[in-house]
């Protein structure tokens, strides 16, 4: 049995996934879709724990880590804050998530952690528009072995080139629609086992 814990805030939670909000097509949230498909492609028991709450930041993850994380000794950390974090500084915010994947360790030394940054708010949107992909290289610094990054900052910039912004989100504001949370299961597999 394999265990992976997915901790962060709103988006990790599920939302606006069709399936959190009970409407068809009923669609899972991005980790249930990769959970799924881990499970397909190696065939093996996964444990599915997730601690996500709506609204919350990086400090916050520091501050409940060792419930939230630690205490399920997950083989794999899916990390996901970062929409929240307001005009937090790069620096603050990567040594809240470094702080954090320490906290992971204690529950087992082995642990592998994956780094997702954030998708884009809606910049019309100004009560939550700060320019969150500007976290992504302070992800990106955190790499070695065991630890990676799914650029989702990097793919949801790059499909905003193409589509408007209300074509990928499922509140206008902040959370992915159905479309967007397999762009984020899509990009995880990609990064954790070269799925395409």
């Amino acid at each position: 049995p394999f265990t992976i814990v997915f901790f962060g805030d709103s988006i990790t939670t599920g939302c606006d996934s069709s399936s959190m909000r009970a409407l068809p097509p009923f669609q899972e949230d991005y980790c249930r879709l990769v959970t799924d498909a881990l499970t397909e492609k190696f065939g093996s028991e996964i444990h599915f724990v997730r601690t996500a709450v709506g609204g919350t930041t990086s400090v916050w993850g520091e501050q409940e880590a060792e419930e939230r994380v630690a205490k399920y000794k997950p083989d794999l950390l899916v990390l996901a804050f970062g929409m929240n974090e307001g005009n937090k500084s790069g620096e603050e915010y990567r040594e809240h998530i470094r702080s954090i994947i320490e906290t992971g360790k204690k529950g087992n030394p082995a642990m592998e952690t994956l780094l997702v940054s954030t998708m884009y708010a809606n910049a019309e949107a100004k009560s939550v528009w700060f320019d969150q992909p500007r976290f992504e290289p302070f992800l990106l610094s955190l790499e070695q072995p065991g630890i990676a990054v799914a650029p989702m900052s990097s793919v949801h910039g790059a499909i905003l080139k193409r589509k408007q912004y209300r074509d990928t989100t499922g509140n206008n504001v902040n959370h992915p629609n159905d479309y967007l949370h397999r762009v984020y299961a899509m990009t995880l597999l990609k990064t954790l086992c070269g799925m395409e």
